[in-house]
């Protein structure tokens, strides 16, 4: 469905790591057990883009390169759970494109990451949809 009609956002779960949006990953594997577990069992496709780096400089992106306090934050935040204070302007409303760990379960200090797992990326935007849309390998 995605190659014939595009991205549709408002298909992404709420309460997610990075909230509602369309997440993707540079893994194939990962992108089989991420979409399996989404699936619920229907039919999984993995779909591909060949977005050029200067498009992704056009969009508004948070990126976590570790599972740091922030990370744990605004994942926190997105899940709907406790953050000690109002989060920063640059989370809302959402940034075009977030990438960073992937969210495994709370532990006594906040948020876990599990270990050994390829970043995740997620858009969460009608600009970057657009952009992904394009770069879509059909």
């Amino acid at each position: 469905m995605i190659r014939s009609n595009g991205i549709d956002l408002s298909a992404g779960r709420t309460g997610t790591d990075f909230g509602q949006g369309f997440y993707m990953t540079t893994s194939r594997n990962e992108a089989l057990l991420s979409g399996g577990q989404a699936a619920g069992g229907r039919s999984l496709e993995v779909v591909e883009f060949r977005v050029p780096n200067a498009e992704l400089g056009k969009l508004d992106s948070i990126h976590f390169g570790s599972a740091g306090p922030e990370w744990g934050d605004f994942v926190a935040f997105n899940r709907k759970l406790d953050v000690p204070y109002l989060p920063p302007s640059e989370w809302m409303p959402n940034p075009d494109m977030v990438t960073g760990p992937l969210f495994r379960r709370m532990g006594s200090s906040g948020p876990v990451a599990w270990p050994n797992r390829v970043p995740q990326t997620s858009i969460h935007s009608p600009n970057a949809v657009t952009i992904f849309d394009r770069y879509m390998v059909r």
